[in-house]
């Protein structure tokens, strides 16, 4: 059986240690729950390759993913697509009842603080109870950013 690490390579998703290597610690947490029927939610799904890697990695995992583009396309058998901004709490309140709880979500969507506290506000109390929650690139807001042709800094 493939490790996390390899699917993610074999997908070219930044998660693998190629890149951010989260999927070190992620194996740590995601290991014993593999084989589980659960619900996993990604904030921010780009290309679409880790939920290709969800889906190999969880068996008996309904993956579902949300961006502000419209991925519909990428729909599949255990994978669900959202078309939205995860600072529509409407639209996280019907992802939920359609297809959750979720057991973990993985919020990978704009690394605005806003954006996730406003995101983590919404599902956070929605999360199946001992589930996980991760927000990936908590560094990035710390990053001068360019909006609108102007520089900020977005900081905690």
């Amino acid at each position: 059986m493939k490790s996390l690490n390899e699917i993610a390579l074999g997908y070219k998703t930044d998660k693998s240690n190629m890149w951010h290597n989260y999927t070190k610690l992620y194996s740590v947490y995601f290991e014993p729950i593999r084989q589980e029927k659960i619900h996993i939610l990604e904030i921010g799904i780009d290309k679409g390759y880790s939920l290709k890697t969800w889906k190999e990695y969880f068996p008996n995992a309904e993956i579902t993913g949300i961006d502000i583009i419209d991925l519909k396309y990428m729909e599949e058998d255990r994978v669900h697509v959202f078309c939205g901004d995860q600072n529509d709490t409407i639209l996280l309140k019907k992802v939920n009842e359609e297809n959750g709880p979720f057991d973990i979500i993985i919020d990978d969507g704009s690394h605005k603080n806003n954006d996730m506290k406003n995101s983590f506000d919404c599902l956070f109390p929605l999360l199946k109870e001992g589930g996980l929650y991760i927000v990936e690139d908590i560094h990035a807001c710390y990053w001068e950013k360019k909006e609108d042709g102007q520089v900020f800094i977005d900081v905690l």
